[in-house]
């Protein structure tokens, strides 16, 4: 009946990841303390980061985990009550810094140009 809205699925987060040195995971601490990110959750293994965009536009996150002998980074927006493609199709309000679509478009935007210098740092691939 409302096949629709599942046409405008929107993945939730971007991911990477690489192995796992205690040299990127300095490098990580050191961007986020660069971009002004708050950090909200740390432990041995895991860290949560939120980069506030303004009073008009919703947060970024970036979490960053350590699997083993890998280290996994995930970056998404919040979509906040305006982003009307979320509410659509009754997804959690998460929006991947990947091009595509004009939900997020901005924040998306803003965060990816944060995002790639630490991206290039970890030898992993840009965010499109």
């Amino acid at each position: 009946m409302f096949k629709f809205f599942g046409t405008l699925k929107v993945h939730r987060r971007t991911q990477r990841d690489t192995p796992f040195t205690a040299a990127k995971w300095a490098m990580v601490e050191q961007w986020a303390q660069e971009q002004g990110c708050i950090t909200l959750e740390s432990d041995p293994n895991r860290r949560l980061y939120k980069r506030k965009m303004g009073w008009t536009m919703p947060p970024a996150f970036v979490e960053m985990r350590r699997v083993k002998n890998r280290l996994e980074l995930e970056a998404w927006v919040k979509a906040d009550a305006f982003l009307i493609i979320s509410l659509l199709t009754q997804q959690p309000s998460e929006i991947r810094l990947d091009r595509g679509g004009l939900a997020g478009a901005l924040p998306r935007s803003i965060m990816r140009k944060r995002i790639n210098p630490l991206l290039e740092r970890l030898n992993l691939p840009r965010v499109r």
